[in-house]
């Protein structure tokens, strides 16, 4: 489904690491957020707003008017896509070589 799809909405969800390595679109709704970091997870090193792959929202108006524009784009915008290619650097079909060879040289 991730390969078929154009946009993810997600809220914390680790599944945008994946949708992001696809360089595909990411919205985080996170209407909750104020009692999910009060209760259930304290904020750590990925901040959703400063490090995220997408806008976040907490309201359900804001991310229908962003879906909207999203669906129109056809690219992934700038600012998100640097965040991408910082997050992975490496981006080919070689993964597999990489760890082979590094496995051979242990």
């Amino acid at each position: 489904m991730l390969k078929e799809s154009e946009i993810l909405i997600t809220d914390y969800s680790s599944i945008a690491f994946d949708f992001a390595y696809m360089r595909k679109k990411v919205l985080y709704y996170q209407f909750d957020s104020e009692d999910y970091y009060k209760k259930h997870y304290s904020k750590s090193y990925f901040d959703y707003e400063k490090h995220g792959f997408g806008e976040v929202h907490t309201k359900e108006e804001n991310l229908i008017r962003d879906l909207k524009n999203l669906l129109k784009e056809k690219q992934l915008e700038k600012k998100y896509l640097k965040r991408i290619e910082e997050f992975f650097p490496l981006y080919d079909t070689n993964n597999s070589k990489r760890i082979f060879q590094y496995i051979r040289g242990l």
